[in-house]
């Protein structure tokens, strides 16, 4: 239980960091989480662990990749360019 409260809170702060436009890195990290979260959702289906636990993990994760698809849609590339456009010289 502890993990997930700590895997929404990270997602959460993952979420500010791009409302805040923090650029690549924002979603560069919420990439990584995402493939940390996969890979833990993955192992909990061969530790054997209780239902509830492996229904919140995948519930979770499904959410995750719901913001994965999100963040790297053409419409937010688009708002980052924006945002951030390329120095110049």
């Amino acid at each position: 239980m502890a993990t997930s409260v700590a895997a929404a809170a990270l997602w959460l702060l993952m979420a500010y960091a791009n409302y805040r436009t923090q650029g690549i890195g924002a979603r560069t990290v919420s990439a990584a989480l995402f493939a940390l979260d996969s890979q833990s959702v993955l192992q909990s289906f061969h530790a054997g662990n209780p239902t509830a636990t492996v229904v919140v993990g995948i519930v979770i994760w499904f959410v995750g990749l719901a913001a994965i698809v999100l963040l790297f849609s053409r419409e937010l590339n688009q708002f980052y360019k924006h945002r951030h456009p390329p120095a110049t010289r």
